[in-house]
């Protein structure tokens, strides 16, 4: 994946037509954002994903211990090939500022054990620092930066105050390319990006 909010431009940097072609599918990948009052959490197990397509199951990767809702449950993928959703997750932890960045995220039954990646810039992230690292696992990007935000597309709401997330099929646009030539997954151009 290729995610860059949250991430200034160089101001002598030059764009490049990408070659894009319009898509067959288009989808919505939900992000978490998780916030559970400090009375109600209980400790479960974290574990890794057992695979993309079935990510609640048996996995040998204990990270250890997280805080979560009792209640909380976020669907495992499907075996459908447009419906395996990055499900990135911030888990605001109950000191009120801490974030716990995963991705993908499932938790298929209520008091069950959280399944997800363990991305090492995505951990202890603060709520208030400056929001760019997190649980996307192709970039290490934040899970929560770039999400359109609850009402935020309502009528009358005006225009979105922060840039947006755009997420490419990687199988399509970064692996092979149209042209076949690996060099042309992407593009380099004047002054490289910068926090």
């Amino acid at each position: 994946m290729a995610q860059f909010w949250n991430t200034a431009i160089g101001s002598d940097a030059k764009y490049a037509f990408a070659n894009i072609s319009s898509a067959q599918h288009v989808t919505v990948d939900p992000d978490w954002f998780i916030v559970t009052p400090p009375s109600n959490w209980s400790e479960v197990p974290w574990f890794a994903p057992h695979s993309w397509d079935q990510r609640c199951g048996t996995s040998d990767r204990f990270f250890g211990y997280v805080k979560l809702a009792p209640g909380m449950i976020v669907p495992d993928a499907t075996m459908h090939p447009h419906s395996t959703p990055n499900n990135a997750a911030a888990i605001l932890q109950p000191d009120g500022e801490t974030i716990l960045n995963t991705n993908p995220i499932a938790r298929c039954v209520e008091n069950g054990p959280l399944f997800g990646g363990k991305t090492p810039a995505g951990l202890n992230q603060s709520i208030y620092g400056v929001g760019q690292f997190g649980g996307h696992g192709g970039s290490g990007l934040s899970s929560i930066g770039g999400t359109i935000r609850r009402g935020e597309l309502l009528p009358g709401a005006g225009p979105i105050p922060h840039a947006l997330k755009w997420e490419f099929w990687g199988a399509r646009f970064y692996y092979k390319p149209p042209s076949g030539n690996s060099n042309d997954c992407f593009q380099v151009s004047g002054a490289a990006l910068r926090p």
